[in-house]
């Protein structure tokens, strides 16, 4: 989850935390699978914006949870 858009050239405001979780994104390589984009959206590697947020001190916001809908297998899983 980021606040800002990439494909749309519009003026924003920048938004902190989404430049550091996107910086992070851009570390790892495109998934394969679900379980490799649950890695990402499971990252807290970052210690003041992760991914999956935690309430730091600057971040005050915390992930409820993350959601993987498998349509293929009609199936969905709810991580939190």
């Amino acid at each position: 989850h980021e606040n800002m858009y990439k494909h749309i050239n519009i003026e924003q405001i920048p938004d902190e935390s989404s430049i550091h979780r996107q910086a992070r994104i851009n570390q790892f390589e495109v998934p394969q699978n679900g379980n490799q984009l649950l890695q990402i959206l499971g990252d807290t590697k970052d210690p003041i914006y992760p991914i999956y947020r935690t309430g730091t001190t600057q971040d005050i916001y915390v992930t409820c949870c993350t959601t993987l809908f498998d349509l293929d297998q009609k199936q969905i899983t709810v991580y939190y």
